[in-house]
This record gives structure tokens, C-alpha cells and sequence, in this order.
């Protein structure tokens, strides 16, 4: 029953709750006709009339709509209120008006005692540092807050989840996040899985492996937290930096020997073992440091596993590349081979791409004991068909993308292995054609096509197929060429001596640096 006033209309109380529910489901037409409509029934709205408004213009990022109501308010000289300014604050984040956002903050502080911000928009303002990268901004909007001389606040889980994540972004100021989400944990705030992934991209940027291995378990302790496609592509990024040592955070940290000792006796929990059919705790090797290639090699298969087994949801491109950057960064080039082949595939079907799979076009070999310049067929004892040495036959795989493609040149290339290269490079040209991801991507398209092929020359020059390097470079004189980039190349044809091919080298590389100063000048005009 709707609720009416005694001059038989519509109550402005009811009126605020349709407005709040038309502002939530983000629904512009409904809440700006609503708000139309109380003003032409002559009611004057309030305090929440305006706050319900201005949410809907936060949800929709709309700064013009909302600086519109702040006029009609002084126009109709109404008070704005700490609500007020909390959604214009938001407004201003989400539409990155930074200026204006420290404007209104510095304008609350300074308007009188009463005004002063409160701990949410603290907070906020944090959370705004980090995604700008100033950290040591976020570092002083902390301290002004516990510290300042009218009302001081207490931390909040929402300040110190911001403070984490600020800190995350820059190394030096890794060893903050630690200190506050120990302060958090400390305190009984709940740490939420945001947080936890922040921490998990700091143990990936620095090989803090046994760290991450904790945070994950830490998150599998809690539904609400529990590990995400970010979680595991950071756990993976960790394995491939290597091995660090027990009670050791990573150089680039700097956390001290007593804080590590700390996370690990009141943070980290121990690694025990774990049933294959668990389907919560990755099946983690159960010692707190793996000290070994080989350990982290099978742990990070293990894990690759229990995802493909339990939490498919988990699995996409970012995770999986980051999978096969283990093995390559590892220099385990018949295991890259063997992930590569049984979680990646081709874009389109094989008929439409007129290409091999080069997951398959070529076997396994023996790098090491291959003469330069030998082809399969003279040496059959070396190779060893990829379909035969396959372990899982998953049900799905992702389909491969610009880094993938990088990531096997790399790895070719670490290896010698030209013939893969090759296999890799043929698809990828193919891939391009029919890459929307490819076609839409023209800001970072010349510097991945310039990076890609650099791999594949170098890997041709170290293998001496010269004439191929050079029929490659040639077809790509389009692209920014510099004489570094060709390093390799020149001192392979300099220590055979061949004046005909430096020669060559030299034309393609003036003949790139012509084309890219007329872009340059088509550009400017």
C-alpha cells in the first residue's frame, strides 16, 4: 500500500525508496523521471533524495550528470553532507578526475572540524593512489589519518586492503604490504581474496615461492577467499622465477629475517599432504621450500592438473601461458614441449589455417647432441614424435594467443630447435589473419610483431640458416628495425665471414629506417 501524506499525495519517504532501488539497478530513465516527478508534485527533496541521485551517477560514472545536481542544490540552496561528498568522491574515481577528487578531499578537511573525512573516504582515496602509482602519497594519507590532531581514525579492513595493494604496485615497497597485512590479520580483519592475490603478485615478481604456496592454502581455507584464475596464474609466475630459499622473501622485498620469521610462524600455514581427490588444496609437495628444478617442475604439473580435474573456471590463456613460461624458464624444453602441446591449440580449425599444428609439425629432439644444420631424416634416433610422449589428454585447451606464440619462440630459440621455430612462426602468420584479439590490438601490434620475429631471426642465425633469416627480414623492412635488434645476427654472419649476407643485412636495415622515418612524417602531417 502506498504510503500518502495528509494532502492525500505520495509521501517523499516512499518516494526516496523507489529512487534508491531505480539508483541501485543503475536505471537512469526510471530515477531521473522519479526525481522529475517529486519536484513537479511540489515537494522539496532532502538529504537522501539527492544522495539516491547522486549514487546513480557514481554507478554510471557520469561526472557531467552529477556536477548538474551539485548546481541545482546551491541554486536551491541545499547542504551538502558527508554522503554527498562520499559519492561525489566516487564519481571522481571511477570517472579518473584525480584533481577534482583531492579538491573535495582537501576542501572537507579544511572546511571545519566537523567536516573532516571520515575513514571510508580515506580509504578511497588510498585505493586512488595505487591505481596512479603514488605510493608514498598512500603512505601519507595513512599517517595523516591515525595520526592527525582532530579525531584521529583507526585503521579499517578496507584501508588497510588498500594500503596492500598500494604497496604491491612498487617493489621497494613490497616489504609495507607484508607489515600491513600482518597489522590486518593482527587486528581479526577478514583479508579478502583481492588482497591476497596483491600479496600472491608480489611472490611472483620475486620468486618467493614458498610464500605464495602458503597464501594459496591460506585462500583455500576460506570459500569467501578461495584461489581464482589471478591466484593461479600468480602461483604459476612464481614457479617460473625458480627457487628461493626457506625463510627468505626475495631480494627485491626486503623484508627482514625477523619479519619473515614472523609471516612464517603466524601467517603461514605448514604444507602437509594432500589426497589426489581433494578438491579444494592444490596437491602441494609437502615440505615448506622446494629445492629442487625437478620439484617445481612436478608441483606445477600437479597443480595444472587439480585445476583441469576440479576448477576448469580457473583455467584460461593468462594462466596457461604463464604454466608454459615454468618449463621454459626452467630450460626444460622437452616438458615445454609436452605442456604445450596438451593445454594450447590453434585458433581455427587446421583446413582453415592451411598449417600443421606446430604443436605436432615437428618432433622432440635431442638439442644437445644435434649437429648444426642436421635435418630429421639423418638423424631419425634424435626425434621422438610428440603424440607418443603426451601424458594428459585434456578435455579442453586454450586457444593460443600473441604471448603464447612468443612464449614457444622463446623457448625454441633458449634451445636451438628451428624447426619448432619455424613450425610456431608459420601458425602464427596464419594466426594473424584470423586474430581478432590481432586485428584490434594496434597500439602494441608492431612492438609484438617486432619481438617476434627478432626471436626467430636470432634462432635461424644461431642455427646457420642464414638464407631463411634473411628472406624473413626482408619480408618485414616494414617493421622499426634497429641494429641492435640484429645483433646476433651480425656476429653469426661475421664469424663465417660472409660479406654477401652482412651486406644483405645492411640494405633490409636501411631500407626498415627509411620506412619508418616516412611513417614518422605521415604521422606528424
Amino acid at each position: 500500500m502506498i504510503r500518502q501524506d495528509a494532502g492525500n499525495k505520495t509521501s517523499l519517504w516512499y518516494y526516496n525508496i523507489l529512487l534508491e532501488g531505480y539508483a541501485k539497478s543503475g536505471n537512469k530513465i526510471l530515477t531521473e523521471t522519479l526525481f522529475y516527478h517529486i519536484i513537479s508534485e511540489g515537494k522539496r527533496p532532502n538529504s537522501k533524495t539527492f544522495t539516491h541521485l547522486l549514487q546513480l551517477y557514481a554507478r554510471l560514472g557520469d561526472a557531467k550528470a552529477a556536477s548538474e545536481v551539485l548546481n541545482f542544490m546551491k541554486e536551491n540552496k541545499f547542504e551538502l553532507t558527508g554522503s554527498h561528498y562520499m559519492v561525489l568522491m566516487q564519481i571522481c574515481v571511477k570517472s579518473n578526475h584525480v584533481k577534482q577528487l583531492f579538491q573535495i578531499f582537501d576542501l572537507l578537511k579544511f572546511m571545519s572540524t566537523k567536516s573532516q573525512p571520515t575513514a571510508k573516504m580515506y580509504g578511497l582515496m588510498i585505493s586512488a593512489c595505487a591505481k596512479t602509482g603514488e605510493v608514498e602519497k598512500a603512505l601519507d594519507l595513512y599517517n595523516e589519518m591515525i595520526s592527525r590532531p582532530v579525531r584521529p581514525l583507526k585503521p579499517t579492513p578496507a584501508v588497510l586492503n588498500a594500503l596492500v595493494y598500494a604497496c604491491s604496485r612498487k617493489r621497494e615497497f613490497h616489504s609495507h604490504s607484508w607489515r600491513f597485512l600482518l597489522l590486518s590479520r593482527e587486528m581479526g580483519f577478514p583479508i579478502d581474496r583481492n588482497t591476497m592475490n596483491s600479496m600472491l603478485h608480489i611472490c611472483s615478481m620475486a620468486g618467493d615461492l614458498t610464500y605464495a604456496r602458503g597464501i594459496i592454502i591460506q585462500m583455500c581455507a576460506d570459500s569467501s577467499s578461495s584461489p581464482d584464475h589471478k591466484s593461479y596464474q600468480h602461483l604459476m609466475r612464481a614457479y617460473s622465477q625458480g627457487k628461493k630459499t626457506e625463510y627468505n622473501a626475495g631480494p627485491s622485498t626486503s623484508v627482514t629475517p625477523e619479519i619473515s620469521r614472523i609471516i612464517h610462524s603466524s601467517f603461514l600455514p605448514a604444507i602437509s599432504t594432500v589426497s589426489p581427490d581433494n578438491e579444494t588444496v592444490p596437491p602441494f609437495i609437502p615440505k615448506s621450500t622446494l629445492t629442487t628444478t625437478d620439484e617445481i617442475l612436478n608441483e606445477s604439473q600437479a597443480v595444472m592438473k587439480f585445476l583441469y580435474r576440479h576448477h576448469q573456471d580457473n583455467i584460461n590463456i593468462y594462466v596457461v601461458n604463464t604454466y608454459l613460461q615454468v618449463a621454459s624458464n626452467l630450460r626444460r624444453y622437452k616438458e615445454f614441449r609436452l605442456r604445450f602441446a596438451e593445454c594450447t591449440a590453434p585458433i581455427l580449425a587446421l583446413d582453415k589455417l592451411q598449417v600443421i599444428d606446430c604443436a605436432y609439425s615437428t618432433p622432440l629432439l635431442n638439442i644437445s647432441s644435434l649437429p648444426i644444420g642436421a635435418s630429421p631424416s639423418t638423424h631419425p634416433a634424435l626425434f621422438r614424435s610428440v603424440h607418443d610422449a603426451m601424458r594428459n589428454k585434456h578435455e579442453f585447451k586454450v586457444l593460443r594467443n600473441s604471448v603464447t606464440y612468443e612464449i614457444a619462440l622463446e623457448a625454441a630459440y633458449r634451445s636451438r630447435d628451428h624447426y619448432f621455430a619455424t613450425a610456431v612462426w608459420n601458425e602464427r602468420e596464419k594466426w594473424k589473419r584470423y586474430s581478432a584479439e590481432y586485428q584490434e590490438n594496434g597500439v602494441n601490434r608492431v612492438q609484438n610483431d617486432l619481438k617476434a620475429t627478432k626471436i626467430y631471426i636470432n634462432t635461424l642465425a644461431k642455427a646457420q640458416q642464414f638464407v631463411r633469416a634473411l628472406s624473413v627480414l626482408k619480408a618485414t623492412t616494414s617493421l622499426p628495425w634497429t641494429h641492435d635488434d640484429l645483433s646476433i645476427f651480425y656476429l653469426k654472419a661475421k664469424q663465417t665471414d660472409n660479406d654477401w649476407l652482412l651486406g644483405h643485412i645492411d640494405e633490409a636495415l636501411a631500407e626498415s629506417m627509411k620506412m619508418s622515418k616516412a611513417n614518422a612524417i605521415t604521422v606528424i602531417c
